[in-house]
């Protein structure tokens, strides 16, 4: 039998009477001003919760209702800050199911806390667990729903305000030129993500049909709601891009079993993905130069992945899922195949 979502709410929050660490304290202390401010409510639980982002998402509950407490990361600006909001409500207003964003008590979606200096934006609490937390990709039911999703986006006619987030695969090039120049990057891992950018030079990106993508489609930023239905979080990566980006970032991540030893080929991902958006959207279908590319991109989207994965190690001293399964899908479909 499934567990109730209420329960899974509740068994992820701590209660504020038994926060006794300084980190817990100043969040307490961070969240009760933002109810404040938001005028949401008395503060009664939080936890964070972990999305496909170096921003810190902290999920709390008052005595009106459960939010989310999105604390952007200091490499964030105000203005790349501010597309996402622009995409996000964009997003809502076309019927998109994405929770509603909040406003504070001087009308504005940012606040920015005094004692920090932290960016933070509050929106109603999404239920359900990211397919990180599942440890499984999604299965068919819950991946056509995503697909349905993702459709709606790509038919919003849309262009957001033109800043690159520097994890974005267009910046592939300058990615690659710092991680040959830092310390101890794997040598066969460089090689690889090598093969990686020439493949994604060979593209004619300008041919490709564009159109707004989400930009990040990984296990991290989609959470699974009862009876198989989905929810899409994190619009910072979104953009106007050649289509095939979403389908390349699926391919690599969201489909992706990370318990198989060896990854399934990523052709058997892309071609799946091609299959199941033309029935979908016939009247948008994958073209013939967009099925010709497509593989490279996906490489190139895999190699991204891997590098930013390697500077989260960097920080951390631990190997992260993004940097091990982006070695592994470059080693097996780059490495194997030409040795």
């Amino acid at each position: 039998m499934e567990p109730d979502e209420n329960t899974l709410v509740q068994d992820n929050l701590t209660d504020i009477e038994t926060n006794n660490t300084d980190t817990k304290g100043l969040t307490e202390i961070l969240l009760t001003k933002l109810c404040n401010q938001y005028e949401i409510g008395k503060l009664l639980f939080f936890s964070t919760i972990a999305l496909a982002s170096e921003d810190q998402n902290l999920c709390f509950q008052t005595d009106k209702g459960e939010y989310i407490a999105k604390v952007f990361a200091e490499n964030r600006t105000i203005e790349d800050i501010e597309k996402e909001i622009e995409v996000t409500n964009k997003m809502i207003e076309e019927g998109f199911q994405h929770p509603q964003l909040y406003k504070n008590n001087e009308g504005k979606f940012i606040t920015t806390d005094s004692d920090t200096k932290q960016n933070i934006l509050v929106m109603d609490f999404a239920e359900g667990e990211s397919f990180v937390k599942l440890q499984r990709p999604p299965r068919w039911k819950e991946t056509t729903r995503i697909a349905e999703q993702t459709t709606l986006i790509h038919h919003t006619d849309y262009k957001p305000t033109d800043i690159k987030e520097k994890w974005a695969i267009s910046n592939i090039h300058t990615l690659y030129k710092e991680a040959s120049e830092t310390r101890n990057f794997p040598v066969t891992d460089l090689e690889l993500i090598r093969q990686a950018v020439a493949m994604y030079q060979s593209i004619p990106l300008d041919k490709l049909p564009h159109c707004l993508v989400h930009g990040a489609l990984t296990k991290n930023n989609v959470l699974r709601k009862k009876w198989e239905e989905v929810i899409i979080l994190n619009f910072s990566a979104s953009d106007y891009l050649p289509r095939i980006h979403e389908l390349a970032v699926m391919a690599s991540d969201l489909l992706q079993d990370e318990t198989l030893r060896v990854p399934e080929p990523l052709e058997v991902k892309t071609k799946y993905l091609v299959k199941l958006f033309n029935r979908l959207d016939p009247e948008f279908p994958i073209t013939k130069i967009e099925r010709e590319y497509l593989y490279s991109y996906t490489i190139a989207a895999t190699a991204v992945s891997l590098m930013k994965g390697y500077s989260e190690l960097q920080k951390t001293g631990k190997v992260n899922r993004e940097f091990k399964l982006g070695h592994n899908i470059l080693m097996n479909e780059l490495f194997r195949r030409n040795y």
